[in-house]
């Protein structure tokens, strides 16, 4: 009994074929396994339709499914601009792929009508684990993750992160088989005879005093101790509470590096980066914000960062004890970078130092993560990097 992994990467120029580059390196590290499912995150620069027709037809009777990123993760480490394919097969591993789509209209729902096509092959016998990869720029994903938990409940283990488009901010992919969507969350629920290890990490630290969300809505955070909200960003940086602030703070590379967190439970926070202003002074986030609850200013050093990662994998292992680890998924945000800047390949190295050389890596860098710290439910979080560790 066992489980067999395959990656390959390409950065070949024509979508089609670096779609099968990818796809042939990937089964050519399989050997003579036959791959169950096949995971592909890819650059936005390519032809989707023509990528994804690459990998499809290069895999044959396989199920085939990804997204488009802001930065693939492979056992190479840290790529721009290529694509990844994973291949997979086990004996101790069985899963249930599928697609929710309309997560604009109403994200809780997209996230429970995938939990439900998981539903059908649900047996608790298993150890649970379910992979969500939503448009990264479209639907709440903090919704979605509370759709999907309604249905699959607290023994399920929730990972994953969100379509990116290399930092372009204009459109995510998705893809289940060889069809090409947006708005679209596809996913695999894995059952498994073994745990896997998941852990969530961030490694940012508050640097101003708690402060009080008084009005928020969605993900637009309009109040904070009843003022305009980006009035506690002004103050923090000492600038006017004016326009001329506000186009300041815009022009500021260190705003930045100071995301928002919501307290959880164990010290823990959960972060949103802001995206933009608006002229009534809310701050638009890159995720839900909770009104009533407290918020803290933010930062974090490229070095917290990369200690954060490693504890990630540190924990994920001690969840795992003494079996075998056959790979590592890494959803990575993109806004890390924001702080690690050109020491973003590190981090990586970083978690490759604790892992081991010898355990495959794959992932991507993403506009939002899907994880669980060690206490209450799964969520929707940015600026973190989400753990998970498949055994056998």
């Amino acid at each position: 009994m066992a489980t067999d992994i395959g990656i390959g990467k390409s950065t070949n120029e024509n979508s089609y074929d670096a779609g099968v580059e990818a796809a042939r390196k990937a089964l050519g590290m399989m050997g003579k396994s036959n791959p169950e499912l096949s995971i592909v995150f890819f650059s936005a620069r390519y032809d989707m339709q023509e990528a994804t027709r690459g990998v499809s037809e290069t895999m044959g009777r396989c199920q085939v499914l990804g997204c488009s990123t802001a930065g693939e993760l492979t056992p190479e480490g840290l790529s721009k601009e290529s694509l990844a394919v994973l291949a997979f097969r086990s004996d101790t591993i069985k899963f249930k792929s599928g697609i929710s789509h309309g997560l604009c209209q109403n994200s809780w729902e997209a996230g429970a009508k995938l939990g439900k096509i998981f539903e059908e092959q649900f047996d608790d016998s298993y150890n649970l684990t379910a992979m969500l990869l939503p448009d990264g720029l479209s639907g709440n994903g903090a919704e979605i993750v509370r759709g999907l938990y309604s249905v699959m409940g607290p023994n399920v283990q929730m990972v994953g992160g969100s379509a990116g488009d290399d930092l372009k901010l204009k459109g995510t992919y998705q893809f289940y088989g060889a069809e090409v969507f947006q708005d679209s969350m596809p996913g695999v629920l894995f059952l498994s005879e073994s745990p896997f290890g998941v852990s969530v990490r961030h490694g940012l630290s508050p640097v101003s005093m708690p402060m009080l969300i008084t009005k928020a809505e969605g993900n637009i955070l309009q109040e904070i101790d009843g003022e305009p909200a980006v009035n506690a960003y002004l103050k923090y940086f000492n600038l006017s509470l004016d326009a001329k602030g506000i186009e300041a703070l815009g022009q500021l590379p260190e705003s930045h590096q100071h995301p928002l967190g919501m307290p959880e439970l164990g010290d823990e926070y959960l972060m949103r980066h802001f995206i933009n202003t608006t002229p009534d002074g809310s701050i638009i986030c890159t995720g839900e914000m909770h009104q009533d609850s407290i918020v803290r200013i933010m930062t974090g050093t490229p070095e917290s960062l990369m200690n954060a990662a490693k504890e990630a994998v540190a924990q994920a292992k001690i969840s795992v004890g003494d079996r075998k680890i056959k790979l590592a998924l890494v959803f990575d945000c993109v806004s890390r970078l924001w702080i690690l800047q050109d020491r973003a390949a590190e981090e990586i190295e970083a978690i490759r130092s604790v892992l081991g050389k010898d355990v495959p890596l794959f992932g991507f860098l993403t506009y939002g993560e899907i994880g669980k710290f060690q206490w209450g439910q799964p969520q929707f979080h940015n600026i973190t990097v989400v753990v998970c560790l498949i055994t056998e």
